[in-house]
């Protein structure tokens, strides 16, 4: 026996709606948040969850910086974009953020 589910869309709320049931499904997402740290000369913008992108005034991006690892444990890693904006390279991670944000000064 084989019972499908069909999913007809995501509503503006985060769920998904069964159209065989009047039942909906809550989707946990995890959101994009600020950057934690405040570097002059740079602009520092969500990218997507624990990643942020590093720009600079005049709008050029010029790297990224990724959070990872539990609560006791934090990371930042420093990558940036080389010219072409395709390739990066990983230039370090540090414990805090403003540390990771300084190499793009």
């Amino acid at each position: 026996m084989t019972v499908g589910l069909r999913i007809v869309a995501d509503t503006p709320q985060g769920r998904l709606h069964d159209e065989r049931h009047d039942m909906s499904t809550a989707v946990l997402a995890r959101t994009r948040v600020p950057f934690p740290a405040v570097v002059p000369g740079l602009t520092i913008s969500p990218a997507a969850p624990d990643l942020w992108r590093v720009s600079r005034a005049s709008g050029a991006v010029v790297g990224h910086i990724e959070r990872h690892g539990g609560d006791d444990r934090v990371r930042y890693r420093a990558r940036r974009v080389l010219p072409g904006g395709i390739r990066s390279i990983e230039l370090g991670e540090f414990w805090s953020p403003r540390e990771a944000a300084e190499l793009f000064r």
